[in-house]
Formats: C-alpha cells, structure tokens, sequence
C-alpha cells in the first residue's frame, strides 16, 4: 500500500500555524575560535577548532562548538561540529545540543543545517529545532521548533 506523504512546504505553514512548530530566526556572531589542530592531507587542510558564538533572535544565549573544518585543494570547505547551546527560547533557559554541518565554495561564504540531537536539559528538555545556516557576510539561523508537551 502506498502512503500519501504531503510535501513538507505546503504542511510546515499549517504546523506553525497549530502551534505544533515555530518559526525561528536570528543572527549569531562569533566571539572567538582556537585552533586545536590542523593537518594536510592528499592537498586538503584539516582544522579542528573551539568556536564561541553569541545567539541573537528566537533563540538567545551563547554557543560552544567542536568544530572540523576541511578546506580542499580547490577553495570548497566542508564542516561538522557538534554545539552546546547555553540559551534561552520562548523565556524557557537551559542546555541544547545541536549537530551541525554544511559546506560552500569558500570559506567565507558556506551554508549548512543545524539539528538538535538529544533532549535539552533544564527548562529546554524536550526542545527541539531544525535549523539552515548561511554564513556571509554575518551568519543567519532560520528554521523551526517545537516543545515536546
């Protein structure tokens, strides 16, 4: 038996408008970033960093990631990082986790999505989001959430 699946952009408006999911946007800004290391391989550079950020917007507060950014021979960069957000939504303050990769032609200049990966702690348990990234010339967050009742 086939299913009847709707296209996601035609049930996402009706979602928010239920209340099951809300719309969330805003700019973050990186604070800071160390380098905790950086290798070559077959003509690719590899960096591994710990980047600070500040939250503005739907979601506020600040974030820490481990991240691994691989910069290829040709100028495209590919990331993966996992964030821990110390942040507050909807006056709900807490700890989420997010996963989130991306990749562009240059650095700056990529784009990636950010997805909550565990349960959140404190008054953010059972939040959850599904977030794009476009990082030139500031980085912009936008996307969905929701709270498990």
């Amino acid at each position: 038996m086939k299913t009847f699946r709707p296209p996601l952009r035609r049930v996402l408006p009706l979602l928010i408008a239920l209340g099951a999911m809300a719309a969330a946007a805003g700019p973050l800004i990186v604070t800071g970033a160390v380098v905790t290391s950086q290798r070559a391989a077959d003509g690719n550079v590899i960096t591994d960093f710990v980047i600070t950020r500040v939250l503005f917007g739907t979601i506020q507060g600040t974030m820490t990631s481990e991240s691994t950014t691989i910069v290829h021979a040709d100028g495209s960069v590919n990331y993966k990082q996992f964030d821990t957000c110390v942040c507050v939504v909807d006056g709900r303050a807490g700890i989420s986790h997010f996963r989130s990769e991306g990749n562009g032609p240059s650095m700056p200049g990529s784009s990636g999505h950010a997805e909550t990966i565990q349960d959140g702690e404190g008054a953010l348990a059972g939040f959850h989001a599904s977030l794009d990234l476009v990082s030139f010339p500031v980085t912009l967050y936008s996307g969905t959430y929701h709270f498990d009742q």
